[in-house]
């Protein structure tokens, strides 16, 4: 980190700035591949959003895993399986199809062992947040009409939550969402 800051400070002591240099070579790179008729590299596409359209795509996979997590909840719930045990299978579903979301248009991966390594540490995190949580709910809070649904919700908020956090900071690092 303070290597960093270090290159940043000679580089403006020199009169470079980081953040102009790589809008030019992003507009050097967009000429080009206009030119060429080729598209742009991933390097490209995810240095052109920032950090809000990168929630807002972030919390739109999240909303359609979050369909998908809640629905097959439900159903195996009402096929008779075991709340727990419906909530594990249902997080698996839904991560499922977050991770095939955000990691081609969130965060525009490379899709390499190392990341899918990682990802998958993320998830399993996620997964013991979620599924902790919504037990540890069940169990506490009292009998209501929407107790399931909301012990689903606060679950889901805590391991989206912390799961994002780790994915944008460690795993997808420097990606910015694709174009």
């Amino acid at each position: 980190m303070r290597a960093a800051f270090r290159r940043a400070d000679r580089g403006a002591a020199a009169g470079h700035d980081g953040a102009g240099e790589l809008e030019e070579r992003l507009k050097t790179e967009t000429r080009a591949q206009e030119r060429t008729g080729a598209t742009a590299t991933p390097a490209v596409r995810t240095a052109r959003l920032g950090l809000l359209r990168q929630l807002l795509r972030f919390g739109l996979a999240g909303a359609i895993a979050g369909i998908t997590d809640y629905s097959s909840l439900q159903l195996l719930i009402d096929a008779g399986l075991l709340s727990e045990l419906a909530k594990a299978i249902s997080f698996v579903l839904g991560s499922t199809v977050a991770y095939l979301i955000n990691s081609n248009w969130t965060f525009a991966s490379q899709h390499d062992a190392r990341e899918m390594f990682s990802v998958t540490g993320a998830y399993g995190m996620a997964f013991c947040l979620n599924v902790s949580a919504y037990a540890a709910l069940r169990f506490f809070l009292p009998e209501m009409p929407w107790k399931i649904t909301l012990c689903w919700f606060l679950a889901q908020a805590l391991a989206t939550s912390c799961n994002f956090a780790v994915q944008r900071g460690l795993i997808f690092r420097g990606k910015r969402a694709s174009s």
